[in-house]
């Protein structure tokens, strides 16, 4: 919260130099943020777009394991057993 208030006090300061700037330099100011913010949503929209093909793969990765036709079962560094598949499971019943 601290830091939103450096940003807000920052802000009030260059509001005073804006209102003393030329207009044409104004709207040159305006169209770069325009133009930023644009960006920023392409950004956004890509980020979203690789959030959800990451939860797709992530999905269906998980599905090949679970449903493998094998006995599967993952490690930490430390060889404690953290997942185990379906027929891993049936086996230890």
């Amino acid at each position: 919260m601290a830091h939103r208030h450096n940003i807000d006090r920052h802000l009030r300061l260059r509001a005073k130099d804006v209102a003393e700037m030329p207009t044409d330099e104004v709207a040159a100011l305006v169209h770069e943020l325009q133009v930023n913010q644009i960006a920023l949503n392409l950004q956004n929209e890509e980020l979203r777009r690789t959030e959800r093909e990451l939860a797709e793969s992530r999905d269906y990765l998980a599905e090949l394991f679970d449903d493998a036709p094998v006995a599967y079962l993952t490690t930490n560094p430390g060889g404690m057993v953290k997942d185990v598949n379906r027929v891993r499971i049936a086996t230890l019943s």
